[in-house]
């Protein structure tokens, strides 16, 4: 094989948004950086997100006379997260909280026109310091023209190309809502004004990522895709650079100032899944094929700790005949419920995506099964989306297939699902009075601003509950899915890499699902994953080039 040698002061792993945020901002610091990304194309899991980033105390919120700061922010993420975090864990979160309206001017000042999702809730907002109005951003439509040539480094295809994640949400309720079908021809329009132009538009992760993409080109970051890590270069306790296989070429990369990990998280590599994350599996995942942990092992092999391996960015999924699907809203509609394997409720069912994957697995975990189900009545299918399906439209396959079970009757439909019958019509008996009465005394469904957010608010007197009574019934097996690993390396407020001893290794840093969630086992808001993983990308690299100064 051959091989050569490159030589940059900064050397970033990765080219989703915590790779390209710290290539930008070491480039912008005066450091000559090279970005390299093993897959044809830039955006990771952020590319097929949402692409939303929560920030507290934001100019955007201030812009439009809301009031947050980041004293109410870090108050929030005290009540949320709670005592336990270690001394490191808590030096993050508060550098998170400190730097975060700075980090957003950083943003808009580099192209990405970030505008407020108003009325898109902290997933917590009850707790003291948290917003009903919500603290999450996102980037205005995007023309991929901008990129020029460079247009070709993003990856193909995206779901909704003319809608903004805000917008997704609502027009799931379908056209029988005057604000679905207000959005839906905002849609329309702009999509016809895009055809009429000759605009290729972008919205939600890939607009991110695009206008992410033109700051970092037009800074003179060097690029290189198709460029795989296969080792780090440590040499007397610090990181020196890396080797790359590059379309069969190794080539020894030395990095004078620094190198950031930001190469994603581990969940489409089935042997760490399996080893910190059984029986969880990796068919119910919704991140990107190259997902597979490479900047994880790599520092791991270094001398780096690992921590929160045991956890997700968990949204409860299905398994279509063609691939899979996550439930983020059609979950919290009313007319559904979701119940175990023997046929009761557990949780709250529209609870906010990441707390409910979690009681999920405990739930299987105790009755020793791989799934829940998910249970739809005929108003459901008529009136609102499920996951891609529009409201009473069933994709071919899905009936035939057995994903989507179809019943007559609950004792049917109880049949179909190798449940009790008795204890089926128990628990829907019990469901069915509370939702009557917009009541549900066992879990307090309707009672989070964040549930009632994605609630219908035709139905009173509770936006997310009605009862499950009027065939056909539906049912669908429910999995713990994700859209990316929350667990990796353990890092310091400045993104350093930390090793056994929870001591910083010279000349290493890592950003994004590379390193461990700074929020614990919990996730405050819409972008909670995004949001810190660009900000210690930039935190890294400014370090960086301090220590060089």
């Amino acid at each position: 094989m051959r091989k050569s040698e490159h030589f940059c002061d900064f050397l970033v792993l990765g080219g989703g948004a915590a790779g390209l945020t710290g290539a930008l901002a070491a480039r912008l610091a005066g450091l000559d950086v090279l970005l390299a990304e093993k897959e044809a194309w830039v955006g990771g899991a952020t590319a097929l997100s949402g692409g939303t980033i929560w920030l507290p105390g934001s100019h955007i919120l201030a812009q439009i006379g809301i009031a947050d700061s980041r004293e109410d922010g870090l108050r929030y993420l005290d009540a949320l997260i709670g005592p336990d975090q270690d001394a490191i864990d808590r030096d993050r979160v508060t550098a998170f909280v400190r730097e975060a309206p700075a980090f957003a001017a950083f943003l808009d000042e580099q192209g990405l026109a970030l505008r407020h999702a108003r009325g898109w809730s902290d997933y917590y907002a009850e707790l003291p310091g948290g917003l009903d109005i919500g603290r999450t951003l996102y980037c205005d439509t995007f023309d991929l023209r901008e990129l020029g040539a460079d247009e070709a480094l993003l990856a193909p295809g995206a779901l909704f190309s003319a809608a903004h994640s805000i917008e997704v949400s609502k027009m799931a309720l379908g056209v029988r809502s005057f604000e679905a079908a207000r959005i839906a021809l905002r849609v329309a329009a702009r999509s016809v004004r895009a055809k009429a132009t000759g605009a290729r538009l972008a919205t939600r992760g890939k607009a991110l990522i695009g206008r992410m993409l033109r700051a970092v080109r037009r800074s003179g970051v060097d690029l290189w895709c198709g460029a795989r890590l296969v080792e780090l270069l440590v040499e007397n306790e610090r990181a020196v650079g890396a080797v790359l296989d590059r379309d069969g070429t190794r080539i020894r990369v030395v990095a004078r100032k620094g190198i950031l990990l930001a190469t994603g998280g581990f969940a489409r590599d089935a042997l760490l899944r399996a080893r910190y994350q059984a029986p969880v599996g990796i068919d119910a995942t919704m991140a990107p094929g190259g997902d597979t942990g490479d900047g994880i092992r790599a520092a791991r092999d270094a001398g780096a700790t690992l921590s929160m391996m045991e956890e997700a960015w968990w949204v409860p999924g299905t398994k279509t005949p063609t691939g899979p699907m996550v439930h983020v809203w059609d979950r919290c509609f009313p007319h559904s419920l979701v119940v175990d394997t023997q046929g009761e409720r557990y949780m709250d069912e529209a609870g906010p995506y990441m707390e409910v994957g979690q009681q999920m697995i405990a739930r299987h975990a105790k009755l020793d099964t791989d799934h829940s189900w998910l249970i739809l009545e005929s108003r459901h299918r008529n009136r609102y989306s499920f996951g891609m399906a529009p409201p009473m439209i069933t994709p071919a396959g899905w009936i035939e297939s057995g994903f989507l079970i179809r019943a007559g009757s609950i004792e049917e439909l109880a049949g179909q699902m190798d449940v009790e019958p008795d204890r089926l019509r128990a628990t829907l008996d019990h469901f069915n009075r509370g939702a009557r009465a917009g009541r549900d005394d066992r879990y307090g469904r309707g009672t989070k601003a964040i549930s009632r957010y994605y609630g219908d608010w035709r139905v009173k007197p509770n936006p997310n509950l009605g009862p499950v009574e009027q065939p056909p019934f539906y049912a669908v097996r429910l999995y713990p899915g994700d859209v990316g690993t929350a667990g990796g390396v353990r890092t310091d407020a400045h993104g350093r890499v930390l090793d056994s001893n929870l001591r910083p290794i010279a000349g290493l840093y890592a950003a994004g699902n590379t390193a461990s969630g700074i929020f614990g086992p919990c996730y405050p808001g819409a972008g909670a994953s995004i949001a810190p993983g660009m900000l210690f990308g930039m935190q890294a690299a400014r370090h960086a080039a301090q220590e060089a100064a």
